[in-house]
């Protein structure tokens, strides 16, 4: 993985610089870096479009442009270091690092997505986790103090907020959920279903592309790269799925769905 230039790659410890980090997942949609930012535009990321104009210029001057956003976030991170961003461009995640050096995937982010506002608003810096930047890009950002003013000043702001960390909350409790009763093959399953779900994809036979490779699947439900290849193979035997390079076609959306429902049932 390249170095980022980012002054928190500095403080990561070296367990996590030696931790393995899966491939990333794809992240379409990304903003042209030749474009210029307006306020208007802002209304790419969902947690900002009941916004007005004004609003968004107001949210736009307290924002500022990090290239190549990522490096690591260690355990001697301050809370003052935690910055709420947003993607622009690039494909970053929440990684969590074991003493072993075994990583999870705790998050995934992407253009339109944001972070850092959990860290923020509960007065505590993440542990031995790391911000990994897979796919440098552009993140627009602002420290603690501009986003508790921005929550204070907009009260659409604040609710957009509240709704996403409660879905989030819900979504982490369900991949608890998943981690400590599904089996792995069941867990493959949730994943590559909520995959589908997070494109906005369809209907019966659907197209993950520029899907996850096997690497960061494990990652993210916990299993190893082995048994992700493993239980890939018995998706593709039962019909259920396909896969090529960086692509994995569903064939049976609705039946992965209820394999999933089923086993949690």
């Amino acid at each position: 993985m390249e170095e980022l230039a980012n002054p928190l790659s500095n403080r990561l410890s070296p367990l996590a610089k030696a931790a393995p980090q899966p491939a990333p997942y794809s992240a379409p949609g990304a903003w042209p870096a030749d474009r210029q930012l307006q306020p208007g535009n802002l209304r790419m990321f969902p947690i900002l479009r009941d916004l007005s104009e004004g609003e968004l210029g107001y949210l736009l001057s307290k924002l500022s442009v990090a290239h190549s956003f990522g490096g690591q976030i260690g355990v001697s991170t301050k809370v003052e270091e935690v910055r709420f961003s947003l993607v622009l461009s690039g494909a970053y995640r929440v990684v969590a690092i074991s003493a072993a050096g075994a990583s999870v995937t705790l998050r995934s982010f992407g253009p339109g997505d944001h972070f850092g506002e959990v860290g923020i608003l509960g007065h505590r810096a993440p542990g031995n986790w790391a911000l990994v930047a897979d796919q440098p890009g552009e993140v627009l950002s602002m420290p603690p103090p501009d986003l508790r003013e921005a929550l204070e000043r907009l009260p659409k702001l604040s609710n957009a907020l509240l709704d996403a960390t409660a879905g989030q909350a819900a979504d982490w409790a369900q991949r608890i959920f998943e981690l400590a009763v599904l089996s792995p093959r069941a867990r493959l399953l949730a994943e590559l279903v909520r995959l589908a779900d997070r494109r906005g994809l369809s209907g019966e036979r659907v197209v993950l592309a520029g899907a996850p490779t096997h690497d960061a699947l494990a990652a993210q439900v916990g299993i190893t790269r082995e048994a992700v290849s493993r239980n890939m193979n018995h998706l593709r035997r039962e019909g259920l799925v396909l896969s090529g390079r960086r692509e994995i076609v569903l064939m049976d959306l609705p039946r992965m769905r209820a394999l999933v429902n089923g086993e949690i049932d």
